[in-house]
């Protein structure tokens, strides 16, 4: 029996492997500033047999047509309870690495200080 390895989201508990027939797995850089990553995305559900389908000459898979950042998402009356949710868990994730001692209280100062 083979064993794998994976990566668990703290987030959303969405797991990823961290080997695949490509290599390991890194997270990317973000190219985008928090304040304007969209948190949530409206897709158009395109036709295609499993949606990922490349049909020639159209449209197909599941397209953005819009996003929210997490202030818009705020300011927004039907996303502002997961965005609050959002809030609540990175703290939480926070704390709990200034507790196990992986993120130092310096660290969080001068983050805060930063601004």
């Amino acid at each position: 029996m083979a064993e794998v390895e994976y990566l668990k989201c703290p987030f959303c508990g969405y797991t990823k492997p961290l080997k695949s027939g490509s290599g390991r797995f890194s997270l990317k850089e973000m190219d985008i500033p928090p304040s304007e990553f969209h948190v949530i995305q409206v897709r158009d559900v395109m036709p295609g047999p499993g949606r990922g389908r490349h049909i020639k000459g159209e449209e197909y898979g599941f397209r953005v047509v819009r996003g929210y950042s997490i202030v818009e998402a705020l300011q927004s009356g039907e996303y502002r309870d997961l965005a609050l949710s959002l809030k609540e868990r990175l703290l939480k994730i926070v704390e709990d690495y200034v507790r196990a001692g992986v993120i130092s209280r310096a660290e969080v100062r001068r983050l805060l200080s930063a601004r």
